[in-house]
């Protein structure tokens, strides 16, 4: 027997109350395939369910396509179990609202489903929408929800369109969300850079018997796919969770950079990272990233959003461009785990 349109999206299934999920689509089809199977699970479970839409995938296509899936869909619309937005109207109901606001209405929405006698709250929106100037405040958002739905009968997959975002954009997209998935030829697979709010599931890996990470096993696997142009230097340090974390996303942030626009991505580049501890009345690990052998580096006219968000999470952060590459320095606290960047 055939398989339904929208098979072969089994993650859909690892996502559960409380999840803040987010996934990256390129085609309208890949939509279908993920979030038909996402609202007829949580129709089958009896929670309420909220689907704001946008192109590709209009509230036409996917009120129809969940027509075949779920044969009752129009009684459910009609009792208020399901509710299919677009993108403009949602905006016109809500465009008012402060982003604190905006997040009490969401719990707001999830109490009056229990108090009806759902099971909670499933919600899917599209990022596509959000305009270049208005990324800083949906991405802080999509933070604020990210704290206040953790722990609540709510589950939410957020999809963002891949072909219109950067590295930046898809980390800031990873750093407000819980876990995410993006297609890989045929095949869903998580996406692993980092895993949202502090879960990673790549280079935090391994860790010693004490629950600590060594600095220099972690920038190992954080630039292994960079290992022929990359040097490590430094000293013993251990790292807690948060504090590995922390690392993870600088790491990755400097070195998706370089990769695009500095030494790794030059056949002569090389990428010198060294690192020591200070104790001078606090705890810190200070951590020095060379870039050099590009010798017709040119400095960049506009600062990222990435750049800016290093420099308001990290100590002491200094970025400083030489002939022959980029440099940065920055430090990070030792101290307990107060100073968790996700």
């Amino acid at each position: 027997m055939s398989q339904p349109f929208w098979a072969g999206a089994d993650h859909i299934g690892r996502i559960g109350m409380g999840d803040h999920a987010c996934q990256f689509y390129r085609t309208a089809q890949d939509l279908t395939q993920t979030l038909i199977p996402y609202f007829k699970m949580g129709l089958e479970r009896n929670e309420a369910c909220v689907w704001v839409t946008a192109e590709p995938y209009p509230a036409e296509r996917a009120l129809g396509e969940l027509r075949m899936a779920v044969p009752d869909t129009d009684r459910l619309v009609t009792n208020g179990q399901l509710q299919i937005y677009s993108y403009d109207e949602w905006y016109l109901k809500y465009s008012g609202l402060s982003m604190d606001e905006l997040v009490r209405a969401w719990l707001a929405r999830k109490d009056e489903a229990v108090a009806t006698g759902y099971a909670g709250l499933r919600i899917s929106g599209n990022g596509s929408f959000v305009a270049p100037e208005a990324w800083p405040a949906f991405m802080a958002y999509e933070k604020t929800f990210d704290t206040a739905s953790r722990g609540q009968l709510i589950t939410t997959l957020c999809s963002y369109w891949l072909d219109t975002c950067e590295a930046d954009e898809v980390l800031d997209v990873l750093r407000c969300h819980g876990c995410g998935w993006s297609k890989h030829k045929d095949r869903w697979e998580e996406t692993v850079i980092i895993a949202g709010a502090g879960r990673s599931r790549s280079a935090l890996a391994a860790r010693d018997r004490q629950g600590m990470f060594e600095i220099m096993q972690l920038m190992e696997e954080l630039l292994r796919a960079h290992a022929g142009k990359v040097r490590l230097q430094g000293e013993l340090v251990h790292l807690s969770q948060p504090q590995a974390v922390n690392l993870e996303v600088i790491i990755t942030e400097l070195a998706a950079n370089a990769a695009r626009h500095g030494a790794l991505a030059r056949p002569e580049g090389k990428v010198f990272v060294r690192w020591h501890a200070i104790v001078n009345g606090s705890r810190r690990v200070q951590v020095l990233w060379t870039e050099s052998g590009m010798s017709s580096f040119v400095v960049p006219e506009t600062v990222g959003t990435g750049t800016l968000l290093l420099a308001k999470v990290t100590e002491n952060f200094e970025r400083t461009f030489e002939p022959g590459g980029m440099c940065c320095a920055f430090e990070l606290s030792l101290d307990g785990d107060d100073g968790s960047l996700l």
